[in-house]
């Protein structure tokens, strides 16, 4: 990464560095992932019960690392401060964690044609920069894939505002 600012890039945020791992990297990063997991995800005291425990994350990220075509970027200053998952969706019929109903048929179409990548999770620790962070983790994350579509989804309470923003131009 050049160590130049890009346009509108703020100082702080062009020390952030991304960088895809492999697998076994992911999977050797399991702790520092659930740690993130937690740090990231703002909640209040009366929806913190309803937040999946951090095994119940380490158990999703073991099933999406196993999936084909797995793919994950993290950024890192000097230490771990985002990242970003997924894999393609194929004709299988993948369903996103908590969203319910039939997709509609021309994504279905995509699917079947292996064109769509799955951002399965973003995470990003509290920081003002954060909704950057997220973009390029995402954008990153889906240069090199081979997809015509890249979805992903947004929680729909208040506490998740910053996640629906960044994600609203995919």
């Amino acid at each position: 990464m050049s160590a130049e600012l890009r346009v509108g890039e703020s100082p702080t945020m062009s020390a952030v560095r991304l960088r895809r791992v492999n697998r076994r990297l992911a999977q050797g990063l399991g702790g520092e992932l659930a740690d993130l997991y937690v740090a990231s995800r703002e909640t209040s005291s009366r929806e913190a019960y309803r937040r999946p425990s951090r095994r119940h994350y380490l158990n999703r990220l073991a099933s999406d690392i196993r999936r084909p075509g797995f793919a994950m970027v993290i950024a890192e200053t000097d230490g771990l401060v985002g990242c970003a998952f997924g894999f393609p969706i194929r004709g299988d019929g993948f369903r996103w964690l908590g969203c319910d109903g039939a997709s509609p048929h021309s994504i279905e179409q995509l699917t079947e044609s292996g064109s769509v990548f799955a951002i399965t999770d973003t995470l990003v620790r509290p920081h003002p920069q954060g909704e950057d962070v997220t973009r390029r983790l995402q954008d990153r994350l889906l240069t090199g894939q081979r997809a015509t579509l890249g979805a992903t989804t947004a929680a729909r309470c208040s506490t998740n505002s910053s996640r629906r923003r960044s994600t609203a131009g995919y």
